[in-house]
């Protein structure tokens, strides 16, 4: 397991969708949607968000919610990765060279 996989444990869910669960010990590092990944490919940890189980689901599609539209996803998935990616850069597990 990666640090960056690690370093989700017991996080806050940065996803925050609706009826957001914010159960820390189901959250993880939620890899998003790219280009590359489906076919059997995860996208890279980089590209990845804290997630309840509960938003987690609904980003992988294996929960659909009535206050939770596919653009609703997309926007809050952009803050999400934002918001991830600012904390692992300040933990230096996130390098910008």
């Amino acid at each position: 397991m990666s640090d960056i996989r690690r370093s989700a444990r017991m996080r806050t869910c940065s996803l925050r969708l609706p009826d957001c669960r914010n159960d820390r010990e189901t959250v993880v590092l939620a890899h998003l949607p790219s280009v590359d990944s489906g076919r059997g490919f995860k996208s890279p940890d980089w590209f990845a968000v804290y997630s309840c189980a509960h938003c987690h689901d609904i980003l992988d599609g294996r929960k659909a919610h009535p206050m939770t539209p596919h653009w609703l996803v997309a926007e809050r998935s952009l803050a999400a990765l934002y918001e991830t990616q600012a904390i692992l850069f300040e933990e230096g597990l996130l390098l910008v060279k």
